[in-house]
């Protein structure tokens, strides 16, 4: 893995609650950044900042940079969470725990019982319910679906939950945020069908290290994946099955001669189209979980659910990958590390 010829040089800047620049923060030492799509709040991180302890933290935010031969990579835009303090004789050490924008819909909750009428248009509810904590609500990619029934959450719900519950429906990804702290409300795109943002692949012009992890966990992999909507008043519950009858697949119902089911119950949808793709979604999904790769490579820019490929002819292990968790240290010579979920057909 050669880094020759590569410049990587780090800033963080500091911004007020609107978002404005401030400058850049000094004395960042050290700290690192953590990405996971299993996570409520996708990205968390820290930093290590000598020198200062009286900073207010309560009404900044950071946006980490970093910069690849002269051309800017941000981060996210986090929000500090819990500054902690160490002195000794000659300077100061805060460790500041950061969290992305997400941790903002997290603590808001609806103060009383929410509820979304029938026919309401399901991005612009996404819209009004994030709005409701104050942020804009960043980069919308509209969708004519809307709600198939009434909908309400209790009281005490989390506005996150409530975003995705209505994004879950619609067959859209999770909400997530840019670089930039935008949030992104995105539909959901196939694994097969994504747009490949990195290729790794062993041999001498490799761009990770030659040692990764390899966790392939078999037993159980559904063949077949059941979801049942929610009944209420006179709209019966919707049901769709997706099935793996793919004979090439060592998953399939042909391969190990029996059904392996997964059943999701009371699952928000717009109507039976909708169902159907979020029963085939998942089945991908559930299929392509068990066998991962976690390899160690330069920076390089990509988001959660991204596609790439992976190539080790000496551990058999070839094809398209999504990426599904990374961290990154804040030091200009560190290392990436990255999971990739194999894809499998079905």
């Amino acid at each position: 893995m050669s880094k020759a010829h590569r410049v990587q040089t780090l800033k963080v800047n500091l911004l007020d609650t609107g978002e404005n620049l401030l400058g850049e923060l000094p004395g960042v030492e050290g700290g690192g950044f953590e990405y996971n799509t299993n996570a409520i709040v996708k990205t968390s991180g820290s930093l290590d900042v000598v020198g200062v302890t009286s900073r207010d933290w309560t009404n900044l935010r950071v946006q980490p940079v970093i910069s690849v031969d002269g051309e800017d990579h941000p981060l996210g835009v986090f929000l500090p969470t819990s500054p902690e303090t160490a002195w000794d004789d000659h300077f100061t050490t805060q460790t500041v725990d950061l969290l992305d924008k997400l941790a903002i819909l997290d603590q808001a909750v609806t103060p009383t019982m929410l509820s979304i009428p029938a026919g309401t248009n399901l991005t612009d509810a996404v819209t009004a319910v994030i709005e409701m904590s104050g942020e804009p609500a960043g980069a919308v990619n509209p969708s004519d679906q809307t709600t198939r029934t009434d909908t309400t959450w209790e009281p005490g719900t989390t506005l996150l939950r409530v975003v995705n519950d209505l994004l879950e429906s619609a067959n859209y990804f999770s909400l997530w945020c840019d670089g930039w702290g935008r949030y992104q409300i995105t539909p959901y795109v196939d694994t097969k069908s994504r747009p490949i943002v990195a290729e790794w692949e062993e041999g001498e012009n490799a761009t990770f290290t030659p040692d990764f992890d390899h966790l392939e966990d078999i037993y159980t992999v559904p063949n077949r994946v059941i979801c049942v909507s929610q009944a209420t008043g006179d709209e019966e519950a919707l049901v769709s099955v997706a099935e793996n009858t793919n004979p090439q697949s060592p998953y399939s119902f042909q391969a190990r001669g029996r059904w392996i089911d997964h059943v999701e119950e009371n699952v928000e949808t717009t109507g039976q189209t909708a169902l159907n793709d979020y029963a085939a979604r998942r089945l991908q999904e559930l299929s392509s979980a068990m066998s991962t790769v976690t390899i160690t490579h330069l920076y390089r820019p990509f988001n959660l659910n991204d596609a790439a490929t992976f190539a080790s002819h000496r551990a058999g292990i070839t094809g398209r990958h999504v990426i599904t968790k990374y961290s990154i240290p804040w030091s200009e010579t560190g290392l990436t590390t990255t999971t990739l979920r194999k894809v499998v057909e079905v």
